[in-house]
This record gives structure tokens, sequence and C-alpha cells, in this order.
């Protein structure tokens, strides 16, 4: 992911394909391209779901927009994304002139069996109250709000800049049972600059 100083511009997203191979077969040099029709805005979290069936990983991106799945298709040898859930929607005048506030933070995939992507866990972006009505736009997903998360940051401001709380969600077979958990933590960087 590139950098943009631009937060209501999509973010640049580069793709990297191996362009030689050592004597061994690995990748010795690297080429980007950008990935085209990128609508994505500050992007927060990425999850790589590993090949399923076709043998071919996904992505699921946390931004602005929500979560949002993108995958090469291998027919139009394009990169194509799919809405899944918008993520918390700033309604009211006052939300509206707060850009960071909308979308989704955090974002991973659950596996149950052979499927490893039996479920998406996301978090809401911070400082924002879920709405249990809120559309997810694939057809294939149903959306659950299992807790409304409540920080926990001590001395956080949000005024300050330097303070940066971000909630990290991971999914995992973490007791053994069989079926991934849901794990969500919470972080908070101070941003400092030392002047001599």
């Amino acid at each position: 992911m590139a950098v943009s100083k631009h937060t209501d511009s999509p973010r640049p997203i580069l793709v990297y394909r191996p362009e030689t191979f050592n004597v061994n077969g690995s990748p010795d040099t690297w080429v980007s391209t950008p990935f085209e029709n990128n609508e994505l805005r500050s992007i927060r979290d990425i999850h790589v779901i590993r090949s399923g069936v076709d043998g071919q990983d996904r992505l699921l991106f946390a931004s602005h927009e929500g979560v949002s799945l993108v995958w090469f298709d291998r027919q139009t040898q394009k990169w194509c994304s799919s809405n899944i859930g918008s993520g918390t929607v700033l309604t009211s005048e006052s939300e509206a002139g707060s850009f960071k506030f909308q979308g989704s933070d955090g974002v991973a995939a659950g596996s149950l069996g052979d499927d490893p992507a039996r479920f998406i866990a996301s978090t809401e972006v911070k400082r924002a109250e879920t709405r249990k009505d809120l559309v997810v736009t694939s057809v294939n997903w149903r959306r659950f709000v299992i807790d409304q998360f409540e920080w926990n940051t001590g001395d956080w401001d949000p005024l300050v800049a330097d303070h940066k709380p971000t909630l990290r969600v991971e999914c995992g077979n973490f007791d053994g049972g069989g079926v991934d958990c849901i794990l969500v933590s919470e972080s908070l960087f101070v941003a400092s600059s030392s002047q001599n």
C-alpha cells in the first residue's frame, strides 16, 4: 500500500509480481503495478484469506468504505472488488466533518472445516455507535453485532493528533476446538518526535 496524503481520494494500492527468478526458482526482482479501479479510501487493515478450493488467495480490506473483498479474476485477468458491508455510517451533520470515524477499523476471516472464510470479523471505527440496521451489501453475508466494545484508553485524548487508538481483530483456533474464535485487542500509539 503506498502513501497518500489525500483522505478524500482512493489510496493507491500496488500489486507486486515477480519479474525475474534466481537459479533456485525464487523471485529475484519484483515489478509493481497499480490496482485497477480502486475506490478504497483511508485503508486501516488488510487480511489475507489463504487459498480455498481454487488455490487462489483473496484479500479483505477494512477502510472508510467498510469491509471489501478483493481478488484476481483469472478469466478477465483483472483485479476485482466487492463491498461486503459498510461499517459505521455517519448520519449527523456534525459527524460528516469527521471523515476518519466512518467505515471499518479492523478485519479478519475465520475458518471452519475446509472453508478459510466461513465468517468475517470486523471492528467498527472508534468513537462511533454501532447501528444494528446497517446493510450488508453482499447477498451471501449476514451481519451480527456481537458486542459494543468500550474503549479503555486511559489518558487518550481524541483532540491530540499524536494519540492513535486502534482495535486489532484476529481469528484463530486458539482453544483447539476446531472452530476459529474472535480475538479483539486495543492499542494506543503515541507518536513523538525527539528534538536535539
